[in-house]
């Protein structure tokens, strides 16, 4: 399956670069508000995975969609830079239920 190829080659970058994420489980039943939210951003749906930048935390957190796999594997190095930087931004990759749900710091 492309998507399941998609989120892991995603996760993976994140990885590599040291990118701070987390992921929000598409399908649990937990993140639904969350996933419902982000895809308001986004204006895609069921499309995995979408990556986003947030910021802050709480009432106060802002989240960017940042685009797609594709995106992220032509950006990762300048986001890492960009993270590097100091801001408190937090890469987060909505994923389906194929992807365990996973946070890294």
């Amino acid at each position: 399956n492309t998507q399941s190829s998609n989120q892991r080659s995603t996760l993976q970058l994140a990885t590599d670069f040291g990118l701070p994420y987390k992921t929000i489980d598409g399908m649990d039943p937990d993140q639904l508000q969350k996933r419902n939210e982000l895809f308001g951003i986004s204006g895609v749906r069921g499309n995995y995975p979408q990556v986003f930048l947030t910021r802050g935390e709480g009432e106060g957190e802002v989240n960017e969609f940042l685009g797609s796999c594709e995106w992220f594997e032509n950006n990762a190095h300048e986001l890492g830079e960009r993270l590097a930087g100091g801001v408190k931004e937090e890469v987060v990759e909505t994923t389906s239920v194929e992807e365990p749900t996973r946070v890294a710091q």
